[in-house]
């Protein structure tokens, strides 16, 4: 059975259901057809899997796993190798805890160092955060997990965030703004994009029919299009011009406003849905179609037990699964910092993972 012949066994009903959260962290189930729910989980500085009860905030505990550098560090390697290898890592834990979908890499356009989050953010210049955190996406999706990359898009600040306008003219959304997302897609291939909370040029990102039609016309994404936790401000609307999915738990007025809107038919609806099984295909629907077959190749936390990860001191940092660093200098007589040697490690660390 293909997703196209489970989207066709559906009801309008159970398609509206699947295009928002059933809590913080996992989509609705469809009970009645042995679909499952995903799980998303917070990244991409390491997984965030809150163990019991999930909250936006984090208040919870969270399982344990491997901390490795923030982006910022790792675009101080300027290597796409080793985001790779950051991100093969990441799906490791992610895979071995069960996580579909990792919330992650975040590669917003650095405009200043006072934001908020400019330590999860790769840098100032597009080009370079997008090879890196295709690089990043790369190896996420190595391990069978789908990566999402976020915030789409011109999300540069924190102050106000979630009513902020980003007002630019369209050589400068697509020089500086939206080069970065246009390698990750092109390049990573990433399953999910993430949503930003801020408006462009006046209309919130979620719901902006320009920024769709950029990634889903120009750019031919067809993957799952996830809301910011809390960023959805008219969801039928978003649905109409290309969103998927509405996190975190918006309860049953989601479906509703759905099913009740006017002017968005069924096939608009099925075309969300289509992209929410086909894009989670390895860790989603080849369960519901091959039961009793494993949903992921790993049969332990971690395959490997040391990673060689670079950092931004010149020193290769070996990090065991509870994040301690055992630092040491690769050095070379002439050279001082053999950077080749950097390389060398890396991949051989990505060969481990396969």
């Amino acid at each position: 059975m293909t997703h196209r012949e489970l989207i066709a066994k559906m009801t309008l009903a159970e398609k509206c259901a699947l295009l928002s959260g059933r809590d913080v962290w996992h989509t609705r189930p469809v009970t009645r057809l042995s679909i499952p729910s995903i799980t998303l989980s917070d990244g991409p500085s390491g997984l965030r899997k809150q163990a019991a009860e999930g909250d936006h905030l984090g208040l919870n505990a969270s399982t344990k796993a491997t901390n490795i550098p923030s982006a910022a560090t790792i675009a101080n390697s300027w290597s796409p190798e080793v985001a790779e290898a950051m991100g093969a890592a990441i799906g490791a834990d992610a895979a071995a805890q069960d996580v579909q979908v990792l919330l992650g890499p975040g590669l917003n356009t650095k405009r200043s160092p006072l934001c908020g989050r400019s330590f999860e953010y790769y840098s100032e210049d597009p080009y370079l955060a997008g090879k890196l955190a295709a690089g990043f996406i790369r190896g996420v999706q190595s391990q069978g997990v789908s990566a999402c990359a976020k915030h789409f898009a011109v999300n540069s600040q924190e102050l106000q965030r979630m009513t902020s306008d980003s007002v630019l003219d369209e050589r400068t959304l697509r020089e500086l703004y939206l080069t970065n997302f246009e390698i990750a897609v092109k390049e990573g291939k990433p399953k999910a994009i993430m949503t930003a909370y801020n408006k462009v040029n006046g209309t919130y990102a979620n719901e902006n029919a320009h920024l769709y039609d950029i990634l889903r016309r120009e750019w031919d994404f067809d993957g799952m299009v996830v809301t910011d936790w809390g960023g959805s401000n008219d969801h039928a609307l978003g649905v109409q011009n290309g969103s998927t999915l509405e996190m975190p738990a918006p309860g049953g007025d989601a479906v509703r406003e759905l099913l009740a809107a006017e002017g968005i038919p069924v096939r608009v609806v099925n075309v969300p849905s289509e992209g929410l099984f086909r894009d989670q295909g390895t860790a989603y629907v080849r369960e519901i179609l091959t039961p009793g077959v494993p949903r992921y190749g790993l049969t332990s936390g971690l395959s490997v037990n040391l990673r060689t990860l670079v950092g931004d001191d010149g020193f290769i940092h070996g990090l065991n699964h509870f994040g301690y660093s055992a630092p040491y200098k690769v050095l070379d007589e002439k050279f001082g910092y053999n950077g080749p040697s950097v390389a060398v490690e890396v991949k051989e660390f990505l060969k481990s993972l396969q």
